[in-house]
């Protein structure tokens, strides 16, 4: 990072701070600001339960060099703010929620603190980081937990871009920006889903190789989401290469290649081309069928998305005759009212 008189002032002031503070026997405050640096700044919020005493001590926290454990957190909370390095501020919640008790800390002084964190320190922090923000989203969370983690959960995916992060604490990080991805996802939350797919695209490509698997399968996943959000043709872009890349690698038999077929087929539905459309699902719903069995839910979904692409071509009778088949197969499999998926 490239030093401005600005960086130096930022530095220097916050280094006098900790000094003061360790001369006050605070010297866990160092580590606990370092931690905070792994995470977004203002005006993002970070919850403050994200830092709760007995979370710290399941991280690698206590172990590192000065040692943070769960008897010293408050201690090395309060000296941050008396020293004004970071503030509290109540969040509103939602409508029928409580206020969220959050930190904000401002971005050039974690910009410089990250910019002075040792090589040997960083992947511990980062897996600290991760760690903490995973273990705070519940079996259901609420929309706003999940907007809360989001911004920082991106945080650390761009920390863990560098070289001394390391490859667990890349891949750590990697499976937590999947996961938040998946339960926007699950909630048809398209924007959140689709930003979230864009930056483990992003990563992936860049740091596991544009040819990797970890690639191939975040490109899918943020071609699925360019479907969600209308843009249908970024979507076919995206699947196109998807699906080339898995027949290669994988095989065109493999369940995940029939997954690609699956979704470039959907994408050039919303293209209005059909009959292309038609082509990849009799692939998939093949490959499914014999994979799966003919009545396993995720046959059912090619089939249902078939039966669309034929009546869009006209050919009325094969479309009906495939989506009564597959109405009366799904109602005996999920019953005439399944419940909702969250």
């Amino acid at each position: 990072m490239r030093t401005t008189p600005r960086h130096t002032r930022f530095s220097t002031t916050w280094q006098l701070s900790l000094d003061v503070l360790a001369r006050q026997d605070v010297p866990e405050a160092l580590t606990l600001l370092r931690l905070l640096a792994c995470f977004a700044p203002m005006p993002a919020p970070l919850p403050l339960a994200l830092l709760a005493p007995a979370a710290l001590d399941a991280t690698s926290l206590p172990r590192l060099d000065p040692s943070l454990t769960r008897d010293r957190a408050d201690a090395a909370l309060q000296g941050l703010i008396s020293t004004s390095l970071v503030s509290l501020i109540d969040v509103p919640g939602d409508r029928g929620q409580r206020p969220v008790l959050s930190l904000q800390t401002h971005g050039l002084l974690l910009d410089t603190v990250a910019g002075q964190i040792p090589d040997s320190a960083l992947g511990d922090l980062l897996l600290s980081a991760t760690a903490l923000l995973g273990g705070a989203i519940t079996d259901r969370p609420s929309s706003q937990d999940l907007r809360l983690i989001a911004p920082h959960a991106l945080a650390v995916l761009r920390r863990a871009r560098a070289d001394a992060a390391g490859p667990h604490a890349a891949r750590e990080a990697l499976g937590l920006v999947r996961r938040l991805r998946g339960l926007h996802h699950d909630r048809g939350e398209i924007t959140a889903t689709l930003e979230l797919a864009t930056h483990a695209a992003a990563f992936s490509g860049a740091v596991f190789g544009a040819d990797s698997a970890e690639a191939a399968d975040d490109s899918y996943q943020l071609g699925r989401a360019h479907t969600g959000a209308g843009r249908f043709a970024e979507a076919e872009t995206l699947l196109r290469g998807v699906l080339a890349a898995r027949e290669r690698e994988l095989g065109p038999d493999d369940a995940r290649t029939l997954d690609s077929a699956h979704a470039l087929g959907i994408a050039l539905y919303g293209l209005g081309r059909w009959a292309e459309d038609e082509q990849l699902l009799r692939r998939a719903l093949a490959g499914r069928e014999r994979l799966l069995g003919p009545d396993h839910p995720d046959t059912l979904d090619v089939c249902a998305g078939l039966a669309d692409a034929l009546g869009e071509q006209g050919r009325w009778e094969e479309a009906e005759h495939l989506a009564h088949s597959t109405l009366e197969r799904s109602a005996a499999l999920l019953g005439e009212d399944p419940p909702a998926p969250w």
